[in-house]
């Protein structure tokens, strides 16, 4: 602030670097604090007021996008919608705090009752899915160039193909040694060495048997044939379930 008689601008460079141990975006264990520290020396620099009127506004706003998305995966149009949303957008940023607010709630109560025409199935059953290259349905060990694979029945296939769904595979893995392992899908999002990666999971040696639970991207994954999805490299794995609920618009 010392220079600030010099200086049209400030550039931050940086939103939310958490590898760096630092961000402005709100977070679980702090709230919005880090956004409100800007905003003030930004108000200060500026000679503006110290107004935080609108600042829990935008994610209110990007939440509704994220949930729009969803229902137009589901089949309801949104066009009108979406207008509505860059509308609220706008007054947020000419700061119409009180007008943006106002049109928010109106898209939340809109948004809400879309959302509870939606219909969900669970699919859960193992006789959905088989497993290939272990000693037992419930147990295999991976070796150098081994793999186990995981073949979707082609009816449970088609319909993930189809419909929006969340999906979860489920294991247990023995944590020896300091190798790991992976798990694969098919993917046709780029560069697909990055995309094909469902897990990366990596062993600390502690000689336990651990659980894990990864979820599967709908927009990542994609199931065109047998060997849906298939661990590799190194390590022991037991009691792998798989479970998808889809989304419909009623």
């Amino acid at each position: 602030m010392q220079y600030q008689e010099q200086l049209d601008m400030i550039f931050i460079a940086s939103w939310s670097d958490y590898t760096e141990g630092h961000e402005i975006e709100s977070t679980p264990e702090n709230g919005n604090r880090e956004l409100r520290t800007t905003l003030r020396y930004a108000a200060q620099f500026r000679e503006m007021p110290y107004d935080t009127t609108g600042i829990a506004l935008p994610p209110r706003l990007l939440n509704l996008r994220k949930r729009t998305d969803f229902l137009e995966a589901c089949g309801y149009r949104t066009r009108t919608l979406r207008k509505e949303l860059d509308r609220t957008a706008k007054a947020i940023s000419n700061g119409i705090y009180q007008e943006a607010a106002d049109l928010l709630q109106q898209q939340e109560k809109e948004i809400a009752a879309v959302e509870s025409r939606i219909r969900t199935i669970r699919y859960e059953d193992p006789s959905l899915y088989r497993i290939e290259g272990t000693d037992s349905p419930q147990r295999g060990i991976l070796a150098e160039e081994q793999r186990i694979f995981i073949h979707l029945d082609p009816s449970l296939r088609k319909v993930l193909k189809k419909e929006p769904y969340d999906g979860y595979i489920t294991f247990e893995y023995l944590d020896k040694g300091k190798d790991g392992f992976r798990i694969y899908s098919h993917t046709r999002r780029e560069p697909a060495s990055l995309f094909a990666v469902v897990a990366d999971i990596r062993h600390d040696n502690t000689g336990e048997w651990k659980k894990a639970r990864v979820k599967l991207y709908r927009e990542n994954i994609t199931f065109i044939r047998e060997r849906d999805l298939w661990f590799t490299r190194k390590g022991e794995i037991r009691n792998v379930q798989l479970s998808f609920e889809t989304y419909k618009l009623e």
